[in-house]
């Protein structure tokens, strides 16, 4: 895990103006700007884990989205890179790990609906408030970024990842169970952005360049390098994914944020045992206190009476000899 911690903390507050009940926090989170990955890095992930026999596995929980998913596998392995997506989408998976059933709920988003939320701050449409609304449920987050776009002349991209994941995050923070949600920091496209992230000497010090606030506002950050596909340039310039090369460490940030969920469950149930233990103490000692109280009420009332008795019979003899 990097640890940034020595950086300031980002300050932006968030209001919380739907009352003090906290979200229930069910679902792992990806978030990204436009063209960072997220459809790609989905399907990959989907397509290489809905069959799959080991501790991790996948099930669309609707046809729809299997078919969705899985489509976009096959047009990559064709050579064809996806249509952008240019409307929200929820993926509905289950997700089976070690045993254990999760229910997560996935979304996948125009990329321009980020900005929007985060960046311009519009959240009193349908469409950013079903956004904002979905983060605020956020058990863990993945955020995707494209090293690629940091590097260019598009400060769009830097605004987006910079500014706007910092949003994101800030606001999960600092509502309620937010603190202790995990997150996790994906640079896409390894294939092409793995030499330019160590020319900056490595994960750390390219993310505290490229994007100091996000790094500030996160402090420890679990980062990762992922690569959904592996691109070949045509002579033209064009880019096209390699059939046969898909799914190089994308299982890695998933598998970690379960870990960290499955961590958190157990510390939770253990400290609600722990709660239910001083309760249980405590109701034991009230308890001891009150037969302790009862106990002297007894004694007093048995001496009481002995002394009652005695005086009568006292009285009684000294009557007789008068």
């Amino acid at each position: 895990m990097a640890d940034v911690s020595n950086l300031p903390l980002a300050e932006t507050v968030f209001d919380d103006d739907q009352g003090s009940t906290p979200p229930r926090r069910d679902r792992i989170v990806i978030l990204g700007r436009r063209a960072s990955g997220k459809t790609v890095y989905l399907s990959v992930l989907y397509e290489k884990y809905w069959k799959s026999l080991d501790s991790l596995t996948l099930k669309a929980v609707s046809g729809n989205t299997h078919s969705d998913l899985i489509r976009v596998v096959e047009g990559l392995r064709e050579g064809r890179w996806p249509a952008a997506t240019l409307e929200t989408q929820y993926c509905d998976l289950e997700i089976k790990y070690k045993g254990r059933k999760h229910l997560m709920v996935t979304l996948d988003y125009a990329g321009e609906l980020f900005r929007r939320a985060f960046v311009e701050d519009i959240t009193d449409t349908p469409e950013t408030a079903a956004l904002v609304e979905h983060i605020d449920a956020a058990a863990a987050v993945i955020l995707l970024i494209d090293p690629t776009s940091l590097v260019g002349d598009s400060s769009d991209a830097r605004i987006d990842d910079d500014f706007g994941m910092t949003q994101a995050v800030t606001r999960i923070r600092n509502w309620p169970g937010g603190k202790d949600v995990p997150f996790v920091v994906v640079f896409t496209k390894a294939d092409v952005s793995r030499q330019r992230i160590q020319g900056d000497g490595g994960v750390v010090p390219f993310m505290t360049k490229h994007l100091p606030a996000l790094a500030r506002t996160l402090k420890k950050i679990q980062i990762f390098q992922v690569a959904a596909v592996n691109a070949k340039t045509l002579p033209d310039g064009t880019k096209i994914p390699r059939p046969n090369k898909l799914g190089w460490h994308v299982e890695k940030p998933l598998l970690y944020c379960l870990d960290q969920i499955e961590l958190k469950a157990e510390l939770d149930l253990h400290r609600a045992q722990q709660r239910r233990s001083r309760v249980e103490w405590a109701k034991r000692q009230k308890e001891q206190r009150n037969e302790k109280h009862r106990t002297n009420l007894r004694v007093f009332a048995i001496v009481g009476s002995m002394i009652v008795i005695a005086a009568c019979v006292i009285a009684l003899v000294w009557a007789r000899n008068l």
